[in-house]
């Protein structure tokens, strides 16, 4: 028999669980639909992207954190593109550039 102190610990990580889960999902979507939105000159850059944000990397996911509260998606866009070429070294541009 669970102590009330204990199902309480239970209830409380199982909860977190989900919510890093839900985050965990919202961070690939955010990069699945920027990938989409974005050219390279090396195509291996869109792919690392998808993979920084499966991987949950810390740098990735301070930038995703920091673009989530802006409200114009063409600014939160440039500002990906701007901190990904100086931050991971790519060469990013959105579709639109490069017509």
């Amino acid at each position: 028999m669970k102590r009330k102190y204990e199902e309480n610990e239970d209830k409380f990580h199982e909860k977190k669980k989900r919510m890093v889960e839900i985050e965990l999902g919202e961070l690939v979507d955010f990069a699945l639909d920027i990938v989409n939105k974005l050219n390279s000159t090396n195509e291996g850059h869109l792919s690392q992207i998808v993979r920084l944000a499966v991987d949950e990397d810390k740098v990735f996911l301070k930038i995703w954190k920091s673009l989530a509260t802006r409200k114009d998606e063409n600014e939160r866009i440039q500002k990906f593109i701007s901190l990904m070429n100086v931050l991971f070294d790519m060469n990013l541009k959105t579709k639109s550039e490069t017509i």
